[in-house]
């Protein structure tokens, strides 16, 4: 074999039993088969290096996903986040002036409703934003609320109008 020990009746390889009196005792044994079993696995190791490098570049992938802060994707429109909203849906609570939340959804500003029309929208008070859609509108502080309302608007405001539908954009 190509082990440096083999041969040898102790770990140190030159070294010979008949000098130091006699054969050699159980910590030598244990001594050889210890770095018998560190030659191995080191051998293992150079053998397939792509496991190693693997493992560490799966462990910096998942690091950069933890630990470095994702950019906020609202840029002027404040958000609000409330931990029903974000546990439950996964999505953002925008709050703001409607003109502002219509312009974060990219609509156009000459969709957005009037004031009159937004207070038919139930106020922040009576309904909680729990699910994808809601949203309440608050009349005294001109203040539309949704979470993640993108749909609603849509069909709020580009669907043809018909005679059940109470909502519409001006």
């Amino acid at each position: 074999m190509k082990y440096p020990f083999r041969g040898f009746s102790s770990p140190l390889g030159a070294r010979n039993s008949k000098s130091f009196g006699g054969p050699p005792d159980e910590l030598d044994r244990w001594i050889v088969r210890y770095r018998f079993g560190m030659f191995k696995a080191l051998h293992r190791m150079r053998q397939r290096p792509w496991r190693l490098v693997g493992i560490l570049l799966i462990i910096c992938m998942l690091a950069t996903v933890w630990f470095i802060p994702m950019p906020d994707e609202t840029e002027a429109v404040q958000t609000v986040h409330t931990r029903e909203a974000t546990l439950m849906t996964g999505l953002q609570k925008i709050c703001d002036h409607p003109q502002q939340v219509f312009q974060h959804f990219n609509y156009p500003l000459a969709k957005v409703p009037t004031q009159s029309i937004l207070s038919l929208l139930p106020k922040p008070a009576a309904v909680p934003l729990l699910k994808q859609g809601d949203m309440t509108y608050d009349p005294v502080q001109n203040i539309l609320c949704t979470v993640g309302g993108r749909v609603f608007m849509y069909v709020m405001c580009n669907q043809p109008k018909n005679e059940h539908s109470s909502l519409s954009c001006a």
